[in-house]
């Protein structure tokens, strides 16, 4: 009975996004992922000048 509630939850979202062709599919979860990397890396730049300026590590040691 879950799976078929996430199934129906999945079409769901799928439908009140526009997501039903797989290039669309596609396109957003690429650029889920750019978007993804692109804040991890300005997070660790962030990071590497706290611990540059303040002396923090980000509780890594």
């Amino acid at each position: 009975m879950f799976n078929l509630k996430q199934m129906a939850a999945t079409l769901q979202y799928l439908q009140e996004n526009n997501l039903l062709e797989y290039s669309q599919l596609d396109e957003k979860t690429t650029q889920a992922a750019d978007r993804f990397h692109a804040l991890s890396d300005k997070i660790k730049t962030i990071e590497a000048a706290a611990e540059h300026q303040y002396g923090f590590n980000g509780g890594n040691g």
